[in-house]
Formats: C-alpha cells, structure tokens, sequence
C-alpha cells in the first residue's frame, strides 16, 4: 500500500483545473446574461418603434377603424373620448408616449375642434361618443379597485345604464362628485381618459 501522503498531490493536481472551469462558466454565464439583456433592449426599441409609427399612421391618416369614418366625420365632440380609447389600443408601454398629447390634439383639429381650449362639459363629451364604443369602454372599469379612480371612464359606464341622455346622470353622483356639467377644455378631457386607459393596462400587466 502507498502512504496516504503519496495521493494528496494527485488529489490537488485537480483544484487549479476545476476553478479554472468554475470561472469559466461564471464568465459564460455573465456574458450569456449580457447578450439576453442586449436582445431584451433591442426587442422593446423595435416594439417602441412599432408603437411610434402605429401612432403617427393613425394620425396621419385621420381615420377612425372604430367608426369607420374620417375624423372629420366623427366631429371633435365625438373625438374627445373616441380618439383616445383608440390611441390606448395603440400603445404598448405604460404611461404611453410623451407626445399623447400631442397627438390627441392634432386628432381633434383634425376633426373640426375650433381650438384645443374649446370648452365641452363630461355629460355632453360622454353622450357625444358612439353608444357602440361606450359599450366597448364600459366593462374594463370593473379592473379597477376603486371606480372614482377613472370619472371618465365611470361617466361612460354609468351612460350605458338608462337610455336618455340624463338619465344616467343620478347614478353617476351617487358614486363621483366629478361634477357633469363643468366645462373642461377639450383638451383636458381627451387627455384625462387616456390617463385613466393607461392606468388600467398599468394594473392589468401587474397583475
């Protein structure tokens, strides 16, 4: 038998090969990390992009899929809660793009607005939008924890509810003290439903 001394350097001969193999993968591993960070960046700059040029054909071509009808056909009244349901169908990042507003109000000049100040109250901007979209609109205010979050978006669903035109409005004061018949520009209110839109996807993708 050989001394148990005589096999500690064979033993030992294998400690510097395993951590050289051991940094190796480590350094494999980082740099595989890297890659996949790289492509994850370039993947969300091509889908920005995508969302860019998707926004800039929709304005560009003042077309409403929804209505199927020219912005100039829809009327900026209509367009208040339209144009922005239909950008929020357009974007994939929350809080959308810096230039929302921007956009929503080239879409209403578009659409005949006299100017982004002109005043339009959340009653008549809720009543001015196709009962069809409204629907549409409606159940995603059941995603939120607390309705009075999105006045806008509460207007529209509590609107569906009765068929007159003021009908609705008691059920909408029991839950909002959003009043219904202050003027707001339009402006202010297109801006202030995309706002709510973005919040809703902001919760449905933590979830």
């Amino acid at each position: 038998t050989f001394p148990a001394s005589s096999l500690e350097p064979a033993s030992n001969a294998h400690e510097p090969l395993l951590s050289v193999l051991t940094d190796i993968a480590k350094g494999m591993t980082g740099a595989l990390q890297q890659v996949q960070h790289s492509l994850d960046a370039l993947a969300k700059n091509a889908a920005v992009r995508d969302e860019d040029l998707a926004l800039l054909w929709w304005l560009h071509s003042k077309y409403s899929k929804s209505l199927n009808q020219p912005f100039s056909d829809v009327g900026y009244r209509a367009g208040v809660f339209l144009f922005p349901s239909e950008m929020a169908t357009l974007t994939a990042f929350v809080p959308g793009p810096e230039s929302a507003i921007g956009v929503l109000l080239q879409a209403l000049q578009a659409a005949g607005a006299p100017s982004t100040a002109e005043p339009i109250t959340l009653a008549a901007a809720t009543n001015a939008l196709a009962r069809p979209i409204r629907e549409r609109l409606a159940p995603q205010l059941k995603d939120l924890p607390q309705a009075t979050l999105a006045p806008a978006l509460l207007a529209i669903a509590k609107s569906i509810e009765t068929d007159g035109e003021e009908d609705w409005f008691p059920l909408y004061r029991k839950l909002c003290d959003a009043p219904l018949d202050r003027p707001f520009s339009i402006a202010h209110l297109s801006l202030q439903l995309f706002r709510e839109l973005m919040l809703l996807q902001s919760l449905r993708e933590a979830n």
